[in-house]
């Protein structure tokens, strides 16, 4: 058989493209190494929604302290019930709507140096929907370790249920802890959890969130209290909505032309401080009243067509429309670890790197416009910050 130069040429670039993809495969243990990547469970396209969703749900996290309205004499109540001098152990639910800043609220209690000083141990686990008893007592074990700077017990991934409990109610005998359930929804949970946190009356307290009444309610054989957080008032909500909206403004004040279309995007909040925070952080980059009018009128075509979304959800979702195409690909990245997967801020630039994510800026390196593009995501509500 003769073949004809043509077709050897393209024999030739088909050969080369071939070798690439071997090298390339050859050296993808090694950029696993240097990227860090572990294997981490996955999900499929049909879960990309809900995972979107839950990475946006706990984005009050990153909320700074003084962006924090409406919500000072629960801040004050709650810190006096975690450190009453009570001694038996108590159980305190943290009550209200999704975004209304029940996960703020209980964060700025968590990360006060003097409640943490206060207790001997601490541990914050997300709950969520979903979960698996015996991770959840393996998350405890390692955060309460990691709480006082101490080393996790070995080979946790195979202790069964009797292994983790004792292990647990051992290190706890004798220690004043705080727990934190945040985002709760099985009523069940107080009966699943209690078994491992033993009541050694030395005043332990387990703070909850949740957006179910009877969630907050069921708490058998322990002090409880119950905190309701209620919306803001119209004038604490405008207050917040300025901050954000008009930080570049002199004074963070609303130039008169856009007072009427900034009143009723407020209106459309509900008085819930994500839904403020985030609407706030969209608009700062619109400066027309053109742009204010669409913004305006695709959130009121959410409203009224996606009558599924919440007011939050809703917002988030024109806060993710919004983003520069590279950022929805670094957010949409994210989505692919498994919910409550804590991504380490250098790894998951690297990653964005490593994936191309990136674009390319005169006299700046790819790492700080991957940082740049963590900070806008972070401002933008789309993340949780530990």
């Amino acid at each position: 058989m003769i073949r004809t130069p043509k077709k050897l040429w393209v024999m030739h670039r088909i050969g080369n493209k071939l070798q690439k993809i071997n090298n390339i495969i050859k050296v993808i243990p090694e950029w696993r190494q240097r990227y860090i990547v572990n294997n981490v469970e996955g999900v499929n396209s049909k879960d990309l929604a809900q995972k979107w969703a839950s990475y946006t749900r706990d984005s009050s996290l990153f909320i700074k302290e003084d962006d924090i309205v409406g919500i000072e004499d629960e801040s004050r109540l709650l810190e006096e019930s975690l450190m009453d001098g009570e001694l038996q152990q108590t159980l305190i639910s943290v009550v209200g709507m999704g975004g209304s800043g029940k996960t703020t609220l209980v964060a700025k209690m968590y990360n006060n140096e003097t409640v943490k000083s206060h207790f001997d141990c601490y541990a914050w686990i997300t709950i969520s929907q979903t979960y698996i008893r015996d991770e959840l007592f393996r998350s405890l074990i390692k955060e309460f370790h990691q709480s006082r700077k101490e080393q996790q017990p070995p080979e946790l991934s195979g202790k069964d249920y009797v292994e983790l409990v004792n292990i647990l109610r051992s290190y706890l005998d004798l220690k004043e802890y705080l727990v934190v359930l945040d985002d709760v929804w099985d009523t069940n949970l107080w009966e699943v959890i209690k078994v491992a946190l033993p009541d050694n009356h030395l005043g332990s307290r387990i703070m909850l969130t949740t957006r179910k009444e009877d969630v907050g309610s069921f708490s058998s054989g322990v002090i409880s209290y119950i905190f309701h957080i209620k919306p803001l008032k119209g004038s604490e909500a405008w207050h917040l909505f300025c901050k954000k909206a008009f930080s570049s403004y002199p004074d963070k004040s609303c130039p008169r032309e856009l007072e009427l279309l900034a009143s009723e995007l407020v209106g459309k909040c509900k008085g819930l401080p994500l839904a403020v925070v985030a609407l706030g952080g969209l608009m700062s980059s619109k400066k027309s009243i053109t742009e204010w009018r669409s913004v305006y009128d695709n959130l009121n075509w959410q409203l009224n067509n996606n009558q599924m979304l919440e007011v939050v959800k809703s917002i988030l979702l024109l806060s993710f429309n919004d983003l520069p195409y590279p950022l929805k690909h670094c957010f949409l990245y994210c989505c692919l670890f498994p919910e409550d997967y804590i991504i380490r801020r250098k790894r998951l630039i690297r990653l964005w790197m490593a994936e191309g994510f990136i674009q390319r800026v005169n006299r700046i390196t790819p790492a700080e416009v991957a940082e740049s593009y963590l900070m806008e995501l972070i401002f933008g509500a789309c993340f949780k910050l530990y």
